[in-house]
């Protein structure tokens, strides 16, 4: 299965591929909507499937425009100099307007102000794992584990610094008043890599990318970390039904430039609602992982602030010092 996840991903909607962001033009309300991406397969799967259901709504086709770099914050700021017309959208993790505030010193753009809020498309989560050699069966042991080593709890994790994966393990070890240390890794695959062979104890990533490893007995995934069961390894518990109170859940969600009037947002938002009445998209954003978040535009900008305090909250307690963006 992990074969047909990477190849739908990598192939869903090549067809819409184009080499540059529409033109601005704040008069033209018609033409293509250019909906830019700044995260990596999954996230890029997803939103090929949202730019089929804008077409189908909407009556517009919807060219993806990767567009990856600096952790998605480049295309965050190419949006904010796009106009309002309804021509230029965002799909693109909640991480950058959540996380990365408390993180970086100085950001090209501002999270509330730079932006409109559209619509929240899907949840996702990560989780924790441990290779097979490891007598290490649950979360609970795992902690356990954690108390007698020097270190603490020593995790790996994929993206590094600052993710949402590093601050699973984060707030694990403030849940637990563990010490702990972040082993980061750029590529997921070599960081698998390192669990499997025992270089590395723990890891932390996104669960789609350990679930079939974790099925073929390769590791052992212990806990997920969103609200509910993850749909990929549903027989693996929670960090809360684990006895650990911690909850990560990152969002994809829709944003346009700033002043992006109602009535875009508005249709915009009934597309994505139209996308998860189709059971064949369901079935697709279930294999990436994604569960189903369709929220409006206020309650995704509600959503949007209290995360940003929680992770605030974490990095605080933490000490984590801000980089420079």
């Amino acid at each position: 299965m992990l074969k047909t996840r990477r190849h739908f991903c990598q192939t869903l909607g090549a067809s819409l591929l184009a080499s540059t962001f529409a033109p601005a033009r704040a008069d033209d309300a018609g033409g293509n909507i250019s909906m830019l991406v700044n995260a990596g397969t999954t996230v890029d799967g997803a939103a090929r499937l949202t730019s089929e259901q804008f077409r189908k709504s909407l009556g517009r086709d919807t060219v993806v425009f990767p567009r990856l770099g600096a952790g998605g914050r480049l295309a965050l700021a190419e949006l904010r100099r796009a106009a309002p017309d309804g021509r230029n959208v965002i799909f693109s993790p909640s991480s950058p307007l959540t996380i990365y505030p408390n993180i970086y010193k100085r950001l090209d753009y501002n999270p509330d102000a730079d932006f409109t809020p559209i619509s929240g498309v899907a949840l996702f989560d990560v989780a924790i794992a441990c290779g097979v050699q490891s007598d290490i069966k649950t979360l609970p042991e795992l902690i356990e584990w954690a108390r007698k080593q020097p270190t603490g709890l020593t995790f790996g994790c994929a993206p590094g610094n600052g993710s949402s994966s590093h601050f699973l393990g984060i707030a694990t070890a403030l849940a637990t008043k563990l010490t702990s240390s972040m082993v980061p890794y750029k590529d997921t695959t070599a960081g698998l890599s390192d669990l499997i062979s025992g270089r590395v104890p723990v890891f932390i990533t996104g669960t789609g990318a350990m679930s079939e490893m974790h099925k073929a007995g390769k590791l052992r995934v212990l806990a997920t970390s969103g609200s509910r069961r993850s749909t990929l390894v549903a027989n693996i518990p929670t960090f809360q039904e684990s006895g650990i109170n911690v909850t990560i859940e990152n969002a994809t969600i829709l944003l346009g430039p700033a002043r992006l009037p109602k009535e875009a947002v508005d249709r915009m938002h009934a597309a994505v609602l139209e996308l998860w009445k189709d059971p064949d998209a369901r079935a697709k954003m279930a294999l990436m992982g994604m569960d189903a978040w369709p929220v409006d535009a206020g309650h995704l900008a509600q959503w949007l602030i209290q995360e940003r305090q929680r992770y605030a909250a974490l990095a605080k307690g933490a000490g984590y010092v801000p980089e420079d963006a």
